[in-house]
């Protein structure tokens, strides 16, 4: 039975990332992935936990939990993007726990206003799990079955057209071109990186199982009638 688990931070080293999710593909797929691809996803990782300095309980795109969906959950402290009118209505709901930091004018004419969102607010709700193999796992799984517009562009290593497909598919609330922007540049520090993704260990058999019981765990989840569009991530300030 999901039970709530206390906020911590989780960081984790670039290298300990890029293991971690080719390890979650090799058990997912049966085959090594381009080094492109794990770009992609190593840059989302780093844009969203700011290189892992805000990662919460192995949370790899900060992916928000609800009642039913079968993960352990947390709260803490995020930041969200949503209409004016939306904003006032969240505030007017739970005024101890929402806070309008600002007010602006999207390039469509939209009125949007900046949040904050404390703690037990439902939107700053998280998954949360016990390791980073799981947290790896889960989000791999999440895009691959959920999002599946942007998928194509993971395994295409094209970071400009996944952002732009997430962004459709309502993974984040930002503006897109600010997200874009902040992927591409954690994209291009991840390909300077040096490292021998030749010594990139083979999966264990313990691992194989573990990582397939979880993807079938997940793809349970994440493809159940609890899941929409609408509520997937919260958007944390993006670090580049």
């Amino acid at each position: 039975m999901p039970v709530e688990i206390p906020a911590r931070k989780t960081p984790a080293s670039k290298e300990q990332v890029i293991e971690t999710l080719w390890k979650a593909w090799m058990g997912y797929f049966g085959a090594a992935p381009r080094k492109e691809s794990i770009w992609v996803l190593v840059a989302q990782w780093g844009l969203e936990t700011g290189w892992g300095a805000s990662m919460w309980n192995w949370n790899f795109g900060n992916v928000k939990s609800k009642d039913g969906d079968g993960y352990d959950f947390q709260f803490y402290e995020c930041g969200e993007e949503i209409t004016q009118a939306e904003a006032q209505r969240w505030v007017a709901a739970d005024p101890s726990l929402v806070k309008i930091v600002r007010t602006y004018t999207s390039k469509k004419g939209i009125p949007m206003a900046s949040v904050t969102v404390k703690p037990k607010h439902w939107a700053c709700r998280f998954r949360a799990f016990d390791d980073i193999l799981e947290g790896a796992t889960d989000y791999l799984a999440l895009l691959v079955k959920r999002f599946t517009l942007a998928w194509p562009y993971v395994v295409d290593g094209d970071p400009v057209a996944f952002s732009h497909a997430l962004k459709q598919q309502g993974y984040y609330t930002d503006d897109e071109a600010h997200y874009t922007k902040t992927l591409v540049g954690t994209y291009v520090a991840i390909s300077k990186l040096a490292f021998d993704y030749d010594s990139l260990p083979a999966l264990t058999e313990d691992e194989k199982e573990r990582i397939g019981n979880l993807v079938s765990l997940t793809i349970y989840q994440s493809v159940g009638e609890y899941l929409d569009a609408d509520d997937v991530v919260a958007e944390d300030e993006p670090n580049s």
